[in-house]
């Protein structure tokens, strides 16, 4: 079976070069629109946990704060797997209270 954190890790694990000619092996592409970008810098987050007030704070993040959320999902999500007792741990709520908002 294949976990968030098995799409984490493969896509953490692709190579990268900042080239200007470097294209990326694996692209994500938005179906909706049509926006593509590196599957690299792709983060995958299981949402099944959030409550309300989770959703309620992913909603009036900044671009900022969603872009630190993601990045430090992706390192929790490497280091401690997706288990369901430790998911609460990186809610939305939790993560701002964390860095002082």
């Amino acid at each position: 079976m294949t976990t968030i954190r098995h799409i984490n890790e493969y896509l953490a694990g692709l190579l990268s070069d900042n080239m200007n000619d470097y294209y990326p092996p694996a692209l994500w592409i938005d179906t909706d629109t049509g926006t593509y970008g590196d599957a690299k810098i792709l983060v995958v987050i299981d949402v099944t946990k959030w409550s309300d007030e989770d959703i309620s704070e992913w909603e009036t993040m900044t671009d900022s704060e969603r872009s630190g959320y993601g990045i430090d999902y992706a390192a929790w999500s490497h280091s401690y797997g997706t288990t369901p007792d430790l998911a609460p741990a990186l809610s939305p709520t939790e993560y701002m209270r964390k860095i002082g908002r």
